[in-house]
Protein backbone atom coordinates (compact mmCIF):
# COMPACT_ATOMS: atom_id res chain seq x y z
CA UNK A 1 0.00 0.00 0.00
CA UNK A 2 1.42 3.45 -0.90
CA UNK A 3 2.57 5.76 1.85
CA UNK A 4 0.35 8.66 2.82
CA UNK A 5 1.82 11.98 1.72
CA UNK A 6 3.58 13.72 4.57
CA UNK A 7 2.52 17.18 5.56
CA UNK A 8 4.60 20.18 4.54
CA UNK A 9 5.37 22.88 7.07
CA UNK A 10 4.07 26.40 6.53
CA UNK A 11 6.39 29.26 7.44
CA UNK A 12 6.01 33.00 7.79
CA UNK A 13 9.61 34.04 7.33
CA UNK A 14 11.10 36.91 9.27
CA UNK A 15 14.23 37.16 7.14
CA UNK A 16 16.99 35.42 5.21
CA UNK A 17 18.64 34.02 8.35
CA UNK A 18 15.45 32.13 9.26
CA UNK A 19 15.14 30.86 5.66
CA UNK A 20 18.70 29.51 5.73
CA UNK A 21 18.30 27.92 9.16
CA UNK A 22 14.84 26.39 8.73
CA UNK A 23 14.68 25.59 5.00
CA UNK A 24 18.06 25.54 3.26
CA UNK A 25 20.26 23.87 5.86
CA UNK A 26 17.86 21.01 6.69
CA UNK A 27 16.84 20.85 2.98
CA UNK A 28 13.12 20.64 3.75
CA UNK A 29 10.12 21.49 1.56
CA UNK A 30 7.97 24.33 2.91
CA UNK A 31 5.04 26.49 1.91
CA UNK A 32 6.00 30.17 2.13
CA UNK A 33 2.66 31.87 2.63
CA UNK A 34 2.50 35.50 1.64
CA UNK A 35 5.90 35.48 -0.06
CA UNK A 36 4.60 37.33 -3.14
CA UNK A 37 1.60 39.11 -1.61
CA UNK A 38 2.98 42.53 -2.59
CA UNK A 39 3.70 41.70 -6.22
CA UNK A 40 1.73 43.85 -8.71
CA UNK A 41 0.43 40.79 -10.58
CA UNK A 42 -1.00 39.41 -7.34
CA UNK A 43 -2.80 42.70 -6.68
CA UNK A 44 -4.19 42.57 -10.23
CA UNK A 45 -5.35 38.98 -9.66
CA UNK A 46 -7.31 40.08 -6.60
CA UNK A 47 -9.20 42.54 -8.80
CA UNK A 48 -10.20 40.49 -11.84
CA UNK A 49 -8.97 38.36 -14.74
CA UNK A 50 -9.09 41.44 -16.97
CA UNK A 51 -6.83 43.32 -14.53
CA UNK A 52 -4.29 40.49 -14.87
CA UNK A 53 -4.55 40.68 -18.66
CA UNK A 54 -4.09 44.47 -18.54
CA UNK A 55 -1.04 44.08 -16.30
CA UNK A 56 0.58 41.50 -18.59
CA UNK A 57 -0.32 43.06 -21.96
CA UNK A 58 2.59 45.57 -21.99
CA UNK A 59 4.99 42.66 -21.48
CA UNK A 60 3.76 40.88 -24.62
CA UNK A 61 6.29 41.27 -27.42
CA UNK A 62 3.79 39.80 -29.89
CA UNK A 63 5.98 36.82 -30.76
CA UNK A 64 3.92 33.60 -30.49
CA UNK A 65 7.11 31.50 -30.48
CA UNK A 66 7.87 32.66 -26.91
CA UNK A 67 4.60 31.49 -25.35
CA UNK A 68 5.94 28.26 -23.85
CA UNK A 69 9.53 29.24 -23.05
CA UNK A 70 8.90 29.79 -19.33
CA UNK A 71 6.96 26.55 -19.04
CA UNK A 72 9.77 24.54 -20.64
CA UNK A 73 12.44 26.10 -18.41
CA UNK A 74 10.42 25.80 -15.19
CA UNK A 75 9.09 22.29 -15.68
CA UNK A 76 10.65 19.22 -14.08
CA UNK A 77 12.96 17.11 -16.26
CA UNK A 78 11.11 14.94 -18.76
CA UNK A 79 8.02 17.16 -18.87
CA UNK A 80 7.39 19.46 -21.86
CA UNK A 81 10.95 19.14 -23.14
Amino acid sequence: MPESPRSIDVLDLEGPEQFLAEVVQPCLPVVLRGLVRNWPIVAAGRLSPSAVRDHLKPLDAGDPRNQNVAIRHASPPGILR
